[in-house]
């Protein structure tokens, strides 16, 4: 007999609530020795899905405004403490001006990226002149809090 869709749903969940530690322990082992696979099949699901990626995170932010607030704070504060005293401010606020200057006449976001991440895993880089770089903002999404070509 063919179960339905609601009885398999409900099997498949008693199963996971039984064998929990194993089912998770095998997903674990499977990230760990298939790291590029896991990306490509995320990446894939994301750029078919993209319209509910986004609405996700608009109704996250919109639901979590004190968290928002906070994470802006923090990354405010870190950029001040990160400006040394002879940062040149006016070259550092060139790079802001020409990203805008550039998406108004491309019509590609452009963002200005510090190429030695400011709140790095490892290493943390100064808000200056010669760590900052124009890209694209999906390139910035793509290189996140990293350095590209580096393990640093």
């Amino acid at each position: 007999m063919t179960k339905t869709y609601e009885e398999r749903k409900e099997y498949y969940k008693q199963r996971y609530i039984a064998k929990k530690e194993e089912i998770l322990a095998k997903q674990s082992a499977y990230k760990e020795t298939y790291p590029e696979k896991v990306k490509a099949t995320k990446d894939k699901y994301r750029h078919k899905n993209i319209e509910k990626h986004y609405a996700y995170n608009n109704e996250w932010r919109a639901n979590n405004k004190d968290r928002m607030a906070f994470l802006i704070s923090k990354r405010r504060s870190k950029q001040l403490k990160a400006t040394p005293a002879w940062a040149n401010l006016e070259i550092i606020a060139s790079f802001y001006k020409e990203a805008k200057r550039l998406t108004e006449s491309t019509g590609v976001v452009h963002e200005v990226d510090h190429i030695v991440p400011l709140q790095g895993k490892q290493v943390s880089g100064f808000h200056v002149e010669y760590n900052l770089q124009i890209i694209t903002k999906s390139e910035n999404r793509k290189k996140s809090n990293r350095l590209l070509g580096n393990n640093i």
